[in-house]
């Protein structure tokens, strides 16, 4: 849009500053609307109009609503660059209103008088004048205030010793001691034997010695054989070999009941009293053979009446060793061999399987930094070892286990357990956890890096400008 400027006033301002006002009007002759966008630029030519350029600068500012514009002509570039006393200088005005993206020559002026005071600031010193005469003395000042204290002085010689004063009066007797202990036993000499005294009276008859010990008679004729006696109940099943005595009946016997299921079938409790006689691994008080292969199975199973089983089934006669423990659904949840404790962790062991995404994760990372690492020793046996461990109770509830009792009527637990299967899972996703937090860290790092990068090509680009 074309425009006219009509410059009103300008003057010099402090520090290194000029005012410039214009009123900014249209093609029509009428001022812009309010908050109109114009862009100034200035340009000081030296020693004429179209002198080379010592300063230059654009302002972006707004009319206001009578279309006048006020700015400061060196608020953007620096105005002391200019040497005012070099010759005469002439500003040009252009305009770019609208941001139209070109800038119209709105003419170029010579300055005047009143920039040079500018000139001024940095002028050469003129003659120094003569002396004044000396002005009357001038009032007393106020006392200044108190000076700081000084540093202590040195310490002074010692003075004599004075004289000894007079004795004190005597002090209050004390109390009596407490009795000291009492003295050993004195050693006497043993005074002389007394006269015998009278015999007693004769005492009631003792009783009959044991019988004598005589010469056996010769044995007597063997009599003549019995007849047979009746057949025992069941008591012919036995067999005496020396002090061993063994069944050869292929069913089974049963303490405390009438109809065994096993070969040996007891009711109630069973106590075995053992000493190790040989002194080391090799003497065992229960035995569990197996019949079958050199590497086979043998087990324990542990049941009740309400048809829950669990058993312990031991692998022998292999290079490895080892047992496992079943429940009553038959999978085996641990197992142990001689080189390796595992937990079963097969998918197909599992239902309700949820997947952690990274929202989880924080939370079992948070977890784990509320878990309390301390050093302690067990309150019975372990010959006082000092352990590395953590409190149970300060676990998620996911890894803890309730002690059970080992009274049956008891209905409290003892204490707190942790589940190692659990708590490998909960380590396991920790690690996990610090992963993602690595890779988000790694993410971010690149970023700032890009907006780094980014600054540093726009201060070069900023800096080739000037």
């Amino acid at each position: 849009m074309p425009t006219v400027l009509v410059a009103l006033t300008v003057w010099a301002q402090a520090p290194q500053q000029m005012n410039y006002q214009a009123v900014v009007r249209g093609i029509s002759g009428n001022p812009v609307a309010n908050s109109t966008p114009v862009k100034l630029r200035f340009t000081i030519h030296d020693g004429s109009a179209g002198g080379s350029s010592v300063f230059t600068e654009t302002i972006n500012t707004t009319a206001n609503q009578f279309g006048l514009v006020n700015v400061q002509i060196g608020s953007v570039a620096n105005l002391g660059t200019v040497n005012w006393g070099s010759g005469t200088k002439f500003l040009q005005v252009e305009t770019d209103v609208n941001n139209a993206g070109s800038f119209t020559d709105m003419g170029t002026s010579q300055l005047l008088s009143v920039p040079y005071a500018l000139y001024a600031a940095n002028s050469p010193a003129g003659a120094t004048g003569p002396a004044g005469p000396q002005g009357p003395a001038g009032a007393a000042g106020l006392n200044g205030a108190d000076g700081a204290q000084g540093p202590q002085g040195a310490t002074g010689a010692q003075g004599a010793i004075g004289a000894t004063g007079a004795q004190g009066i005597q002090g209050v007797a004390g109390a009596i001691g407490a009795t000291g202990a009492q003295g050993p036993t004195g050693i006497g000499v043993a005074g002389p034997t007394g006269a015998q005294g009278p015999q007693g009276a004769t005492g009631a008859a003792g009783a009959q010695g044991p019988t004598g010990i005589g010469v056996a008679g010769p044995a007597g004729a063997t009599g003549a054989t019995g007849a047979p006696g009746p057949t025992g109940t069941g008591g012919g099943q036995w067999t005496t070999n020396g002090v061993n005595i063994h069944n050869s009946n292929t069913g089974n016997v049963g303490i405390g009941l009438t109809a065994p299921t096993s070969k040996l079938d007891v009711v109630g409790r069973t106590k075995i009293t053992y000493t190790n006689l040989v002194g080391d691994s090799t003497d065992y008080f229960l035995i569990v053979k197996s019949t079958a292969a050199a590497s086979s199975w043998s087990g324990i199973s542990f049941d009740n009446d309400a048809g829950s089983k669990s058993a312990i089934m031991f692998m022998s006669g292999t290079a490895a060793p080892s047992f496992n423990f079943y429940n009553s659904n038959g999978s085996a949840p641990i197992a142990c061999n001689a080189l390796s404790f595992n937990v079963v962790s097969d998918i197909t062991k599992k239902t309700d399987v949820t997947y952690l995404t990274n929202t989880d994760y924080d939370g079992y990372l948070k977890d784990i930094r509320n878990v309390e690492s301390i050093v302690y020793r067990y309150k019975n046996g372990d010959n006082g070892k000092l352990h590395l461990g953590f409190v149970a109770q300060s676990l998620p509830e996911s890894v803890r286990d309730e002690m059970p009792s080992p009274n049956r009527n008891a209905t409290a637990p003892i204490g707190v357990s942790v589940n190692l299967a659990d708590m490998t899972g909960l380590l396991l996703t920790g690690v996990k956890a610090l992963d993602n937090k690595q890779s988000e860290l790694e993410l971010l790092v690149n970023q700032q890096q890009q907006i780094i990068q980014s600054l540093q090509k726009q201060l070069n680009e900023l800096k080739s400008k000037k």
